[in-house]
């Protein structure tokens, strides 16, 4: 009969996304595992599996709450460009205010796709298109309440903005100040003026 965990599991992956979000797939090794979780290495192994297991869960629980936080308003019926504008003043306000650093687990995936193997490269992707069906979505509300020419909503245009969202991150990341930031966003969306 198998000894019941002594640890609550979802506490337990919730650490785990912290250290591949500070440190990346390829250098979070399973020691720092084992002692930035706070369970046996056997624990790890008999709860979550290996450490590409326990990643792509961890990736699995971010890209979802990351859904659910900043694209879900971008996908509402009622977003539009304020929406769009909304969602990256709050990125730069939290990307900014992040002290350690670690900034999205989703854009340093991104960076280190190399390091990834296919499953978790293909769920990065995933997750990143996500972004980009919201843009497009409140993209194609805002052409149709005449904030922008009907010619901007498209697929190119919302990756734009998806690429704008992973670049915001990568130099809040290097420190680069909330002000500069914001000032990239207004030169980006005023394209769409």
């Amino acid at each position: 009969m198998a000894r019941p965990k002594s640890f609550d599991t979802e506490q337990a992956l919730d650490k785990a996304m912290y250290l591949f979000t500070l440190k990346g797939y390829a250098g979070t090794s399973m020691q720092d595992l084992v002692v930035g979780m706070g369970i046996s290495r056997q624990s790890i192994y008999d709860t979550f599996g290996n450490k590409a297991d326990l990643f792509g869960q961890a990736l699995e629980k971010y890209g979802s709450m990351n859904q659910i936080h900043f694209s879900a308003p971008l996908s509402s019926p009622q977003a539009d460009m304020d929406t769009i504008r909304d969602r990256f003043d709050l990125l730069i306000l939290e990307a900014t205010q992040d002290k350690a650093h670690k900034g999205c687990m989703l854009v340093n995936c991104i960076v280190e796709m190399h390091l990834l193997d296919d499953k978790a490269s293909s769920r990065v992707s995933y997750f990143h298109g996500l972004w980009a069906e919201a843009f497009l979505n409140a993209l194609n509300n805002a052409a149709t309440k005449g904030q922008i020419r009907a010619e901007f909503a498209n697929e190119n245009m919302s990756h734009l903005l998806a690429t704008l969202t992973s670049g915001l991150l990568i130099d809040a990341k290097a420190g680069t100040s909330a002000k500069t930031l914001s000032a990239v966003v207004d030169i980006t969306l005023s394209i769409f003026a």
